[in-house]
């Protein structure tokens, strides 16, 4: 948005677009911004059958997988653990 509105050019954008794409992938999270990158629903089905995003333990990136707990969390949600007060 900064680059579209003129405060950044060509050259200031491609730098922030390379240092945001280190952070990401300092703290794993590089696979969200391959979502930016996606045309249309099918792709996200792709990333699944890819070994490199299997081995790294990418996530099922399809919309509906959104809503599924992860495998290691139970349907209800957390269930460990003190509630917090109100």
């Amino acid at each position: 948005m900064r680059r579209d509105e003129g405060d950044l050019d060509e050259t200031q954008f491609r730098g922030s677009v390379s240092e945001l794409t280190g952070l990401f992938e300092l703290f794993q999270d590089d696979d969200v911004l391959g979502m930016f990158e996606m045309a249309e629903p099918a792709d996200a089905a792709l990333v699944n059958h890819d070994p490199i995003n299997e081995q790294m333990g990418v996530v099922d990136q399809r919309l509906e997988a959104w809503f599924d707990p992860f495998g290691w969390t139970a349907p209800t949600g957390y269930l460990h653990g003190p509630r917090p007060s109100a």
